[in-house]
């Protein structure tokens, strides 16, 4: 979140400023998304080291080259749909280390997996309530002049990210203590 206030504040001192704090808020993005993940991991594979360490290495790879992309095609305007869906695929992939936790947990019949699968599915919900808010510009689209300054959909975007940071913080600690 700092880097994205960082970019707020001096995005508009230059062009060349506005490019260079939308890659450092492009990157804390993705650091932020990669925290999400390999504390999940970290936490939810503790017994499958082999599998934990699989999906953490290519977690890490994928973000290593989706920062590079971002830091090296941010300068034009069109690739801000590129970005978008790069940070919309690599949260998609989250599903993929999950169905696999839930597998290996022997299904909705662990009493383990149904106090913790229901709240990835709650942080997707929050995620996506943010992403599409940000991609169709609701509600300023629809509504043009009553949401420049409160509630525009950049802002909604801002709040879903932090609650779904607060969000997977809470469960952590409730998954620690488990």
């Amino acid at each position: 979140m700092l880097c994205s206030t960082l970019f707020h504040l001096f995005g508009c001192i230059s062009s060349q400023a506005f490019a260079d704090f939308l890659k450092l808020d492009l990157c804390g993005i993705g650091l932020g998304i990669l925290g999400c993940y390999l504390c999940g991991l970290h936490l939810s594979f503790e017994c499958y080291r082999s599998w934990r360490i699989r999906y953490e290495t290519l977690i890490i790879c994928i973000m290593f080259i989706a920062v590079i992309y971002y830091v090296h095609g941010v300068r034009r305007y069109i690739t801000r749909n590129i970005h978008t869906t790069l940070f919309v695929t690599v949260s998609l992939f989250g599903f993929l280390p999950g169905f696999h936790w839930y597998y290996l947990h022997g299904g909705w019949s662990n009493q383990f997996v149904q106090h913790f699968f229901p709240k990835l599915f709650v942080l997707y919900l929050i995620l996506s309530v943010g992403t599409i808010a940000y991609l169709t510009k609701f509600p300023e689209r629809f509504f043009p002049g009553y949401f420049d300054f409160i509630f525009a959909s950049h802002q909604i975007w801002h709040i879903s990210s932090l609650g779904a940071f607060i969000w997977w913080y809470q469960n952590g600690v409730d998954l620690l203590q488990y």
